[in-house]
């Protein structure tokens, strides 16, 4: 009777061959592959529930702090150079912008939603926990960023923009602790008349 092949034999002869077949890929083929595997990660995760999505985050953060925990100092250091190159960065950003715009258009109305929601209390949780330099800090950048980005859009996209904040603010409101509220009005008022300050100097 011959012998039966075990799964691992198999599946050693399988990567063998993937990673043959990606060693001699060319850069278009390569580019297109990775297009096509965030497009599945993409579609994937716009179908996932809160529950599934809180434990894949979660279990995303110890894988990451398990390898990052076992790398060496040069290698993490090569790794943060990588990482604070202005081609790479920029590239990073792109590639994340792209697969959050695919994976939203894509998601439910409640998906929607629950991620919102999500998103408002990790930054309340963030906010309550920054220091006034950070705050400061976070503020002016958040100016300069969307300064840039208005300038950027069109007219459709403003009236789209400025839809989508009227119904985002008034959920918000919705939600909002007396805290919070306070929080909110103080902040306005620092723009305000930060900005009526800067209108009299200039």
């Amino acid at each position: 009777m011959p012998k039966r092949k075990s799964n691992l034999s198999k599946n050693t002869r399988k990567a063998k061959t993937l990673r043959l077949q990606r060693k001699n890929e060319s850069q278009k083929d390569r580019e297109s592959r990775h297009t096509n595997c965030r497009l599945g990660i993409s579609m994937s995760r716009s179908n996932e529930s809160s529950s599934e999505r809180n434990e894949r985050l979660q279990l995303d953060r110890t894988r990451h702090s398990s390898l990052r925990s076992q790398e060496s100092l040069e290698s993490r250091e090569k790794r943060l150079k990588i990482d604070q190159s202005e081609g790479s960065r920029e590239q990073r950003l792109e590639d994340d912008r792209i697969r959050h715009a695919f994976s939203r258009t894509l998601e439910s109305e409640d998906s929607r939603e629950q991620r919102l929601e999500d998103d408002r209390i990790r930054h309340a949780f963030s906010r309550t926990l920054e220091s006034d330099d950070s705050r400061e800090q976070r503020l002016e950048d958040d100016r300069i960023r969307h300064a840039v980005s208005r300038s950027l859009e069109s007219d459709d996209s403003r009236e789209q923009r400025l839809e989508s904040d009227h119904h985002y603010h008034q959920k918000q409101r919705e939600f909002e602790s007396q805290e919070q509220h306070d929080i909110r009005v103080t902040e306005q008022c620092d723009r305000y008349h930060e900005s009526q300050g800067q209108r009299t100097s200039a």
